[in-house]
């Protein structure tokens, strides 16, 4: 009898023994080997966020570059997400410029179909290499702002201006043609504006999910609803750039153009 007993209580205290074992490596699976519960219970938004294709590059006939693309930043911001309580001195300091002009890039018209408070606009664009490398350390203090980059054309050779042409912002006038926004560039004159659709490649897109203090925590869904950008196509013309060069030289100060 007395057998029995402890072989019942030995089989109780292993019982209890391995439930207990279980539940520690649950708890040690969701604290420290996954980690989406934390995701889920942290993030409070899903951004979406535009990536800009690289555009065509140009060439002449001897496949001379004469435009390529040079990276740089832009600001955004989501209203909605601002930290009232933001150090706006300190974020002016970083950017170099003033309160009005902080208040007055903030300044937008919300009752305009153009702006949403919980979508990102831009803030400031272009922002030069040697500010963007300060402010980003930064970056994490001011909910709310995110940086995105894209690309700006380059002319290495600077002949040939008038048949290149050069690209321009989007305006108000024109946030209803196909594919545009508000703050995308267009080839406005010249090879840039002729050779457009060819050269400008289409835009991607990727949804980010944020915290309540509007930093990005990881990828929506991992990456399933993203969509890539696709660079633009290369153009090679007919132009000679080094004769484009002797005749532009022999033309200085005279009238005319060639």
């Amino acid at each position: 009898m007395a057998d029995k007993t402890e072989n019942r209580g030995l089989t109780i205290r292993i019982f209890f023994s391995l439930a207990a074992l279980v539940l520690i490596l649950k708890a040690f699976q969701l604290q420290i080997l996954d980690t989406t519960y934390e995701e889920r219970a942290r993030a409070t938004a899903v951004d979406r966020f535009t990536d800009y294709p690289s555009r065509g590059l140009i060439f002449d006939r001897n496949e001379v570059l004469l435009v390529n693309n040079n990276p740089v930043y832009d600001l955004l911001v989501t209203y909605s997400q601002l930290d009232p309580e933001m150090d706006t001195l300190g974020f002016c300091q970083l950017l170099k410029i003033d309160r009005e002009e902080f208040e007055r890039r903030l300044d937008k018209d919300f009752r305009d179909i153009r702006y949403d408070k919980k979508k990102p606009f831009v803030f400031m664009r272009s922002i030069p290499s040697e500010l963007f490398a300060r402010f980003q350390e930064s970056l994490y203090q001011f909910p709310g702002f995110v940086v995105q980059k894209r690309k700006v054309r380059g002319y290495p050779e600077p002949y040939a201006a008038h048949v290149l042409g050069f690209i321009r912002g989007f305006n108000d006038q024109e946030v209803e043609q196909e594919d545009y926004n508000l703050g995308d560039y267009i080839g406005a004159s010249g090879l840039e504006k002729q050779y457009e659709l060819h050269l400008r490649g289409k835009k991607g897109h990727r949804f980010v999910l944020k915290d309540n203090l509007g930093q990005n925590i990881s990828k929506f869904q991992d990456g399933a609803l993203d969509v890539p950008a696709v660079s633009g196509n290369d153009l090679m013309i007919t132009l000679d750039i080094e004769l484009q060069q002797f005749g532009e030289e022999l033309m200085k100060n005279k009238i005319g153009g060639i």
